[in-house]
C-alpha cells in the first residue's frame, strides 16, 4: 500500500471514532485535512495541480472553473452541489476560528456550532472521497 493511501485510510477510520467520541474540535481538524486531499485528487485527475494552488478556497475555484468544461467533473460534482457546500463548510470553518481567537462567540456557541461542523463535514468527506474515486476511474478509462 502506497504511503498517502496508508494514511488517508488511517485518518478517515480515525475521523469516525473521532466523532463517535465527541471530539468535534479534532474531527473538524481532520475533516479539513481528508477534504484537502480529495480536492487534490480531483485537480491531479482532471488536468493537474496548478503551481501556487495551496489553500482550500483556491482549490474549490479551481475545479468550479474547470467542471464547466469537464462533463466527468460535472457529473460527479454538479449534481449535489458539491463544491458549493464545500465552500459553505470551509467558510463556517473559518468563520469559527477567527470567532474563537476574538472572542465574539461564547463558549457554548463555539461547541454548538462545532459540533454542527464536524457532522456536516464527516458526510462531505465521505461524498468527496467517492466523486474522487468516479473521476479518476473515469479519468484512467
Amino acid at each position: 500500500m502506497k504511503r498517502k493511501e496508508s494514511i488517508y485510510k488511517k485518518y478517515i477510520g480515525q475521523l469516525e471514532e473521532t466523532i463517535k467520541a465527541g471530539y468535534y474540535f479534532e474531527g473538524a481538524w481532520l475533516e479539513y485535512v481528508l477534504l484537502e486531499d480529495r480536492l487534490i485528487s480531483l485537480l491531479e485527475n482532471s488536468g493537474g495541480v496548478p503551481n501556487g494552488i495551496r489553500m482550500m478556497g483556491p482549490k474549490i475555484g479551481e475545479l468550479k472553473s474547470r467542471s464547466v468544461g469537464d462533463i466527468n467533473l460535472q457529473g460527479q460534482l454538479g449534481p449535489e452541489n458539491l463544491l458549493d457546500r464545500l465552500d459553505d463548510w470551509k467558510n463556517q470553518r473559518n468563520l469559527l476560528m477567527h470567532s474563537m481567537a476574538d472572542g465574539s462567540l461564547s463558549i457554548g456557541e463555539i461547541e454548538s456550532r462545532i459540533r454542527v461542523l464536524a457532522e456536516s463535514g464527516s458526510f462531505l468527506v465521505r461524498q468527496f472521497a467517492s466523486a474522487a474515486r468516479r473521476v479518476k476511474s473515469r479519468a484512467t478509462k
